[in-house]
């Protein structure tokens, strides 16, 4: 609600203009759409294989380690607790320590997918295709798991199951400082809403998985209401709107 928003934050409601979020926008272009082949192709992984993409959150504290969900889902999957032939995709954090993440390259289904463009001052781009590719990544993945990014807003915009672990297999107390404060100040009306399943306790993640790998309705409801919520607009023109918006305030 805009009125709320800006009593919340202090700003005058009629200063500002809701026009959407313009990174969003080649989501919603249909020159953007790729079969689940395409991205197979891409990725060098079997679009008739389960794919479960790990979108990482960054190592938001000074040696947390965030590649134990990597390694809590190459178990699962070598225990059966979960589809023994899924392919695993991880979608680094521009913060993510990419180091960390290259020993998984020598298993046959680990991927990983991160940004390479880098300008000085400005920190990590996204070009239009690199923004075209995560779509497409979240459009066609078979369930997302991430712990806490904002990845769970744009997955909603693909209809696609997200599930947020919120366990630490063996640094646990570091973990639950920063869920503690990262549920309340980030994820706390998702959380209060129940927009998206959270997981706290690392026995419940396989089932979860399964249930929506079974099961893609499961929370659909919740994420029309996150796209309802926080996108708002799936024109693909908000881009055009901050451009009227600006000529309007310039009056050029």
């Amino acid at each position: 609600n805009k009125n709320e928003a800006c009593t919340m934050m202090k700003y005058s409601p009629e200063k500002v203009f809701i026009i959407g979020a313009t990174q969003f926008d080649p989501y919603f272009a249909q020159d953007s759409v790729w079969s689940r082949e395409q991205l197979a192709s891409v990725f060098r992984l079997d679009p008739s294989r389960p794919i479960i993409t790990l979108a990482a959150l960054g190592p938001f504290q000074h040696q947390y380690d965030e590649t134990y969900l990597v390694d809590w889902l190459l178990d699962a999957i070598n225990k059966g607790t979960i589809p023994a032939d899924s392919q695993l995709i991880c979608r680094l954090h521009p913060a993510s320590r990419l180091e960390q993440f290259l020993p998984y390259t020598k298993f046959e289904n680990v991927r990983l997918s991160y940004m390479t463009e880098y300008i000085p001052t400005l920190s990590w781009s996204m070009t239009r295709e690199d923004v075209i590719l995560v779509g497409n990544l979240l459009r066609h993945s078979d369930v997302v798991i991430s712990p806490g990014s904002t990845i769970t807003i744009e997955t909603a915009i693909f209809d696609t199951p997200t599930i947020v672990p919120t366990f630490h297999t063996y640094q646990p107390e570091v973990a639950r400082r920063q869920y503690d404060w990262h549920l309340a100040n980030h994820f706390g009306r998702l959380r209060d809403l129940d927009l998206v399943p959270i997981i706290e306790n690392s026995e419940d993640l396989a089932p979860a998985i399964r249930h929506a790998l079974e099961d893609r309705s499961w929370y659909r409801q919740q994420r029309k209401q996150l796209v309802e919520d926080y996108v708002q607009f799936t024109d693909g023109r908000s881009s055009d709107r901050l451009i009227d918006l600006i000529t309007q305030l310039t009056g050029k």
